[in-house]
């Protein structure tokens, strides 16, 4: 009897020595120093993969044609970009550029000029010289011609001056002010919405240049203070403008001619 017992009690110890020597199987296992790192990289190897995965199938979606056609304004349909965008860009002369008899009767005072196109450019009134703030444009014969709104914007003075006569002052989009003197047959008034190249004066004559005769004195002001226009003129030699821009002759207002 005690033989049968003893066999039972040393089968019954050996399922517990076999968890000891398991057990200590993982121990010596984990205690390696490659195991640890060799974990995290591995873990690390799961998670790109995923985030791969996860990409690539946002990617697939995006790409699928979902039946929406998506138009660029900028565009015409033939590869270039609309007439009006570019043509807003600068400003254009304030006559019809195929009206080549006009011409610079007296340009703007630059105190970088030479000492000869300075003395050119002041003004002889009542004794007095006095710098010119702008440019002023004629006909050597004296004849009128149409005046033109040299950007859009909107009307902010349409008036009479007993100095330089009818006048017309245009406030444009990017703060700047283009100015119109010694009008004729005036087409706008205060409020109204002008575009480039429109026709709304034609040229006259005023008292400050009675010298000139019939003429356009143009400027341009920033902060109410007069600016050379020749740098932002499309056509005008000191204009960036001019060599940026094609040139492009906006087209008259229906009705906008001064008969």
């Amino acid at each position: 009897m005690n033989n049968n017992n003893n066999k039972k009690v040393e089968s019954g110890s050996a399922p517990e020595s076999n968890n000891k020597n398991t057990t200590g199987s993982w121990k010596r296992f984990l205690g390696k120093k490659w195991v640890f790192p060799g974990v995290n990289l591995a873990a690390a190897a799961l998670i790109l993969t995923f985030m791969w995965w996860i990409q690539g199938n946002n990617q697939s979606t995006t790409n699928t044609d979902v039946g929406i056609e998506i138009s660029d304004p900028s565009n015409d349909g033939n590869g270039t970009a609309p007439v009006n965008a570019q043509v807003e860009d600068f400003y254009a002369m304030p006559y019809h550029l195929e009206e080549t008899r006009v011409s610079v009767a007296m340009d703007f005072y630059d105190d970088d000029a030479t000492v000869e196109e300075r003395s050119k450019a002041m003004v002889n009134y009542a004794g007095a010289f006095k710098v010119h703030t702008g440019i002023d444009y004629s006909i050597d014969s004296k004849e009128t011609f149409d005046v033109l709104a040299a950007k859009s914007g909107t009307v902010v003075r349409s008036e009479s001056d007993p100095l330089v006569g009818n006048l017309v002052e245009i406030e444009h989009p990017d703060g700047l002010v283009s100015v119109y003197q010694s009008l004729s047959n005036v087409l706008v008034n205060v409020g109204d919405e002008v575009s480039q190249g429109q026709i709304f004066a034609e040229a006259g004559q005023n008292v400050y240049e009675k010298d000139l005769g019939v003429h356009l004195h143009f400027e341009l002001r920033k902060d109410s203070v007069a600016v050379n226009p020749n740098e932002y003129l499309f056509g005008s030699e000191d204009s960036a403008a001019t060599d940026n821009a094609q040139e492009t002759i906006a087209p008259e207002v229906d009705g906008a001619k001064a008969k």
